[in-house]
C-alpha cells in the first residue's frame, strides 16, 4: 500500500503543527498516513497555509 501511495506523498517539516492546526489528519489511527483537509493543497505550489476556496458559479 505504501508503495502505491508514494507518488501522492510530500515531505513536510511541520506535520505535528499541521495536525494541531486542523490542516492535516491521520486517515486511520496508528498507521502513520496523513491527509490534508480539503483546500490546503494547490496544484501550483503544493501545501498552503490558508485554504483555497472554490468559486461557486450561480
Amino acid at each position: 500500500m505504501m508503495h502505491t501511495l508514494q507518488r501522492y506523498s510530500v515531505n513536510t517539516f511541520s506535520l505535528d503543527k499541521m495536525v494541531r492546526d486542523g490542516i492535516a489528519y491521520e486517515i486511520s489511527e496508528g498507521i502513520g498516513i496523513y491527509s490534508l483537509v480539503e483546500g490546503y493543497y494547490s496544484e501550483e505550489t503544493g501545501i498552503i497555509e490558508k485554504p483555497e476556496m472554490a468559486t461557486l458559479m450561480m
